[in-house]
């Protein structure tokens, strides 16, 4: 009996899926259509949304800093920096938004192999070639970037 009651409840269930799908498939309704760049830029004479157009989330927020001037990544600086005079009375500054960070130093033009070594807040450290390195805060700087955006 238990069967039966199971073979008839999903007959039910496919008679009734197979009718509401079928009418809407027959019938002349088609929903509006959805304007996807609605609030994006357009360039002059162009049909189409330049990167900023169809950009979203983190990378819209890194396009919209880039246009302003604002490098998001500036923090970190992960780019190589030229040697300066790099003496003890003068030497190389290592911007951290931290009290420590990690460093590499290729001591020789010609060299492929970085020579790294960790920065402490507080007094230049200097590196096996002779040029010295010394970690400058800018924690409070990045802080009064973020809070003018």
């Amino acid at each position: 009996m238990a069967l039966v009651r199971r073979a008839a409840s999903s007959l039910k269930n496919v008679v009734s899926r197979q009718l509401c799908t079928s009418s809407v498939c027959l019938s002349d309704y088609k929903p509006p259509a959805q304007d996807v760049m609605r609030g994006r830029q357009f360039k002059k004479g162009i049909h189409y949304p330049d990167s900023l157009g169809y950009s979203m989330g983190e990378h819209r927020a890194e396009i919209l800093e880039d246009i302003m001037g604002v490098d998001s990544f500036d923090v970190y600086d992960y780019r190589m920096i030229r040697q300066n005079v790099g003496t003890r009375e003068f030497p190389n500054l290592v911007p951290s938004v931290m009290d420590h960070r990690l460093i590499g130093c290729v001591c020789e033009e010609e060299s492929h192999a970085i020579l790294w070594m960790e920065l402490h807040e507080g007094e230049p450290s200097r590196c096996s070639c002779g040029y010295w390195f010394q970690l400058v805060n800018v924690s409070e700087e990045a802080d009064k970037q973020r809070q003018e955006m």
